[in-house]
C-alpha cells in the first residue's frame, strides 16, 4: 500500500496513489534515470506518468533519452544501466543481494561508484524494510569475508601438507585467541593465523602471538598461500620467520 498500489487476493491489484510516480517524474526530470518497480501496479502506474518518457526495452533505453523502468528481480543482474545517470528505487525488496547486482548495473571501468536513490513515503514502512536490508547486507559481507578466510586457510593447508607439514585445524581449544592452524613437521612446529588481506588481528590474538613467540614458539600470520599479512611483518623475530611457505 505505501507504494500507493494494492493487490487483491485474486491476482488483481488496484493504483489508489500515484505520488510517488510524480515525485521521481518531477525529482529526476532532468536527468536519465533507471526505475526499478517491485509490482506490476506500480509498472502501470510509471506509465500512466511519465507516458512516452518511459520505456522497458533496453535497446530503446540505450538509443534515446528515455527512461527505463525495470522489475527489481528480473532487471538486477545480466544487463548495463551504464546510460543511466542514476539508479531509483520506487519500492524496495527484502533482498540485500537485489540492492548489489542492481546498483551494478550502473558499473563501467570510468564509474566506479554509484549514486542510488530510495523512495520512502512519508510514514510508511519502507524506511523499516530498508533498515532491515541494510542489517541483511551487513550479515552477507561478514559472511562473504569469512568464506574468502576459509578459502585461503584451504590453500594455505594444501600446501603445508605438499610440503611434508602434518597441519591440525584449530577449532575449539581452552585458550581463546589462539591461532588457527597448527603445522608440525619433524622437530619443527609453526602456528599459524589466517586473515584477509584487509583482515584485522584483534587484541587478544596479538596478546597470545606474543605469549607465543616470547616462548620461542615460531608463529605465522598470513593472508594467502605466499603472502605475508602487512600488519606483522615488522614484529617477526627474524628473516628467517619472513619468509614464505
Amino acid at each position: 500500500m505505501f507504494s500507493g498500489t494494492i493487490k487483491f487476493e485474486d491476482g488483481s491489484y488496484a493504483i489508489i496513489d500515484n505520488s510517488k510516480a510524480e515525485f521521481i517524474k518531477e525529482k529526476f526530470k532532468d536527468y536519465k534515470i533507471g526505475i526499478f518497480y517491485k509490482f506490476v501496479a506500480e509498472l502501470e502506474m510509471l506509465k500512466s506518468v511519465f507516458g512516452n518518457q518511459l520505456t522497458t526495452d533496453l535497446d530503446e533505453f540505450n538509443a534515446n533519452d528515455k527512461n527505463i523502468a525495470l522489475q527489481i528481480v528480473s532487471g538486477r543482474e545480466g544487463i548495463s544501466l551504464a546510460q543511466a545517470d542514476y539508479l531509483v528505487f520506487m519500492n524496495i525488496d527484502f533482498s540485500a543481494v537485489s540492492y548489489f547486482q542492481a546498483r551494478d548495473r550502473l558499473t563501467t571501468m570510468q564509474r566506479k561508484e554509484n549514486t542510488i536513490f530510495w523512495i520512502f513515503s512519508k510514514n510508511g514502512i519502507e524506511e523499516k524494510i530498508y533498515k532491515t536490508v541494510q542489517s541483511k547486507k551487513i550479515i552477507l559481507m561478514t559472511y562473504s569475508k569469512k568464506i574468502l578466510e576459509q578459502q585461503i586457510q584451504t590453500k594455505i593447508i594444501k600446501k603445508l601438507e605438499k610440503e611434508g607439514y602434518y597441519v591440525i585445524k584449530l577449532i575449539k581449544t581452552n585458550v581463546n585467541g589462539i591461532p588457527d592452524l597448527i603445522a608440525i613437521k619433524e622437530n619443527e612446529t609453526i602456528f599459524i593465523e589466517v586473515k584477509r588481506p584487509d583482515g584485522v588481528l584483534s587484541e587478544l590474538q596479538k596478546v597470545r602471538i606474543k605469549e607465543l613467540r616470547n616462548r620461542n614458539i615460531k608463529v605465522k600470520v598470513l593472508c594467502g598461500v605466499e603472502q605475508e599479512f602487512k600488519e606483522l611483518k615488522t614484529d617477526l623475530k627474524s628473516q628467517q620467520e619472513q619468509s614464505n611457505f
